[in-house]
Order: C-alpha cells, then structure tokens, then sequence
C-alpha cells in the first residue's frame, strides 16, 4: 500500500486525504510516512463552483429595445415594479441592464427564477455577462457546494445571487436589486418543510428593509401584484412586443 501511496504522490504531487483513503491508507500509514519526512498533510480549501462552465462571455451585450430600455428606465425609478411583458419580449435583458447597473453602483443583485428546470439556462445568460460575480443557490447543489456559494456571497466575492426561491435568504452585501421572474408562479411558495414563507412576500419586505429595487416579472402577473399596480401602488413597465433571440428574448 505504501509503495503505490508513495508512486501516486510521485505522479500527481499531491491528493486528497479521501483518495489516499481509497488507495489502502490506514491512519497508521500516513502516519509512518509522514514521521519518515516522505509525506505531509496540510489543509487547503477547495471551492466547488457549480456555474464554472459558463463564466465570461465574448460578445457584448445586445443593444435594448427602446421598449426594454423605457422598461429599464421605469425600473430603476421605482422601489417596486411589475415588469409586465408577453412572452419572448426580451425581459431578461431588462433584468441583466438593471443587475449591471447595480454592480456598478457597489451593490448586489438577487434573482430569483421558479423552478430548478430552468436555472441552467439562467446561469448560462447571466454568467456569460457577469462572470466570477456569480452565486448559485438551488436544492440540486450538494451540500458542500451549497457551502461554498455562500461564503462566497458572505465574503463579498460574488455579489449577484442567482437561483430559486431559497436564495432570497442569500447573505448578499448591501442589496440594490431583487428580481422575481415569473413571479406569479406557485412555487415561490414554501409550505413544507417550515419556515413557510412566499419568496415574493420576503423580497418585498427586505427590499423595505434595504432599500433595494424590486421587480416582479411576469407575462401572466399575480393578481395581487396585478392590483397593486392597478392602484398604483407600485410602478408598471410594459413590454408588448416580441423580440428576436439575439435582442434577448425570454
């Protein structure tokens, strides 16, 4: 056992205590080797990036519509909007506009999408453009790396959280921006197990708590939100027309 440890190490330089592990290595072992000067143990922090595939894009981003960009500007007026748009009208454009604008300010950004299903493409959109800014939160993750997105945001390293409903709870540093996309979906709605709680609801209450931006998005609004924009209570954009995929259609 110790001849194959040794011309592992040999190879590789060094390996984690779990493969020396798989290889034979008893504590005693490493222990002989380690008091004959031919090994040594040490920690290191490894973090496990589940959005690693995906950060940096090469292509600059698409000029908004004058639509998105009236959208954008209403959002970024106003604590609380219903970004009211039909299917393939380009919201998450106006969602990526509005997360830059708040990195630029020194902020972050939480974004929120309903289901697990469609967070490997919102990782790709928004990792492409904002690269090592990003954190991901979903129940998909291990728990280890469930671990390391969260200090990371803890840190200060990443400063958009991307991912479902949970991630609203993410330690994001001065929060500028929280994004529900489909906001009216059902499973924003945590009943089991406790806390319970409306991710929707939560955002709402910690954008008054930090002053950040909220924007609700959605082709089919909730009807609450729907009448809180109808009574003025919260501001309204609308984007009404489709758009080609290259001008960011989602």
């Amino acid at each position: 056992m110790e001849g194959r440890l040794l011309a592992r190490l040999s190879e590789a330089g060094d390996i984690p205590l779990s493969e020396a592990r798989a290889l034979g290595a008893a504590p005693a072992h490493l222990e002989r080797l380690e008091g004959r000067g031919l090994i040594r143990r040490y920690e290191r922090r490894v973090e496990r990036d589940p959005a690693a595939a995906v950060r940096g894009g090469s292509s600059p981003p698409p000029v908004l519509t004058p639509e998105q960009a009236a959208a954008a500007e209403t959002a970024w007026a106003s604590r609380v909007t219903l970004l009211h748009g039909v299917t393939g009208a380009g919201k998450t454009e106006v969602y990526l506009d509005l997360v830059r604008r708040t990195l630029a300010e020194g902020r972050g950004a939480i974004v929120l999408v309903p289901e697990i299903s469609l967070t490997p493409q919102a990782i790709r959109r928004f990792g492409e453009r904002f690269g090592d800014e990003l954190a991901v939160f979903h129940s998909k993750l291990s728990t280890g790396e469930l671990y390391d997105q969260w200090f990371r945001v803890r840190r200060g390293e990443a400063r958009l959280v991307l991912g479902s409903r949970s991630a609203i709870f993410a330690p994001a540093r001065e929060p500028g921006l929280i994004v529900l996309d489909e906001e009216h979906e059902w499973s924003y709605k945590q009943a089991d197990p406790v806390p319970r709680y409306h991710a929707r609801e939560v955002a709402l209450r910690l954008g008054e708590l930090t002053g950040a931006r909220v924007v609700l998005g959605s082709a089919t609004p909730d009807v609450v939100t729907y009448h809180r924009a109808e009574t003025g209570q919260i501001a309204r954009a609308e984007l009404k027309a489709r758009v080609a995929p290259a001008a960011g259609g989602g």
